[in-house]
């Protein structure tokens, strides 16, 4: 980082050395199309922080969440410089004199004493700025509904979905999917599906007052076999080791399937709540499924993967108190008979 450039100029410099050759693989890979379920994912944050600013009075969370925003704005302007198209200076420059545009009350001769003329004139001069490119109006409806399309999300308790749904569900039309051969005891499994089943009625209902939209659930077949089969000669690792790894790829791959299968524009896990989980490993999983898909797809319409990590803000405290509230079964382990065995249950 160099101390002489403003701090604009640094994230430009920053994303900028992320993206070359001897950069980020992960940061290099990305488009404007492979970015868009993250842009909508930092706008969501913002929402989230001026609430919280609103309630609490504190502007830690919205300082923090801007910043995430303001960098999908930076990656998209190095991905468009890098393609010839337009740079960070260009999109300051174009909103600059934009504003001064559409303010000539300010910046002109035009009388506007009040908000209403000031709005009047402002649609005026858009009308007139917008002349014969009516045509990029016809793009909006779609693009309303795919910041607002299915998500389909893996879920492995009650405790988990709880914070993960609050999240999201003002944002997303929710299919929750429960698919967890990893736990190996049924009747602990029948108790984690009846948990769930009770959280989303509980959501649901509550949501009728607060017009959110409907959370479904959708169970998987249950073959703790299946689990066996990718644990086999792994057995002795430990948790969060490669048997872990593998058993998070079994059940994001099943969601992601279902994704594709029901047509859903993007899969997640609620997985990242946990703090005993990484989420860079969840995310990497996320993003090999979901371009293995697009390898295979004769179209376009494979599913997107949605990156996470809900326990990012106090997300998995977030749990606790839902838990409590909904006297929620809170289980101490993972779900499979290794787990178990670690912990001494």
């Amino acid at each position: 980082m160099n101390p002489e450039l403003s701090i604009l100029s640094n994230q430009n410099f920053l994303y900028e050395r992320l993206r070359a050759k001897d950069g980020c693989p992960w940061d290099r890979e990305q488009t404007h199309m492979s970015l868009k379920a993250a842009c909508i994912e930092e706008a969501s944050e913002v929402i989230c922080g001026i609430n919280i600013y609103d309630k609490t009075g504190s502007p830690d969370n919205l300082k923090e969440e801007l910043g995430d925003l303001l960098l999908q704005i930076v990656m998209h302007a190095q991905i468009a410089s890098e393609e010839g198209l337009f740079t960070m200076e260009d999109i300051c420059k174009e909103v600059a004199d934009k504003m001064v545009r559409r303010h000539p009350h300010v910046f002109g001769e035009v009388k506007a004493d009040t908000s209403d003329e000031v709005l009047k004139n402002w649609d005026n001069i858009k009308k007139e700025e917008k002349k014969g490119k009516e045509w990029m109006d016809e793009y909006l409806p779609d693009a309303f509904k795919e910041s607002k399309e299915l998500i389909d999300k893996a879920v492995c308790c009650a405790p988990c979905a709880s914070a993960c749904l609050e999240r999201v569900r003002d944002i997303f039309d929710v299919t929750v999917f429960y698919y967890n051969p990893n736990i190996t005891d049924a009747n602990e499994y029948e108790k984690r599906v009846d948990e769930i089943k009770r959280l989303i009625d509980i959501y649901n209902e509550e949501g009728k007052a607060e017009h959110h939209g409907e959370i479904s659930l959708l169970c998987g077949r249950y073959d703790s076999e299946e689990f066996y089969d990718i644990a086999r000669g792994l057995e002795d690792s430990p948790e969060r080791g490669p048997r872990c790894h593998r058993c998070y790829e079994l059940r994001i791959a099943e969601t992601a399937e279902l994704a594709k299968e029901r047509g859903y524009e993007y899969f997640a896990t609620t997985l990242t709540l946990s703090p005993l989980k990484d989420e860079q490993v969840l995310n990497r999983i996320g993003y090999a499924l979901q371009d293995r898909m697009k390898e295979k797809s004769e179209s376009d319409n494979s599913p997107l993967w949605l990156p996470s990590d809900f326990k990012k803000e106090g997300g998995y405290q977030r749990s606790i108190e839902l838990s409590a509230k909904y006297n929620l079964y809170r289980q101490n382990f993972c779900g499979c008979e290794f787990s178990r065995r670690e912990r001494g249950i």
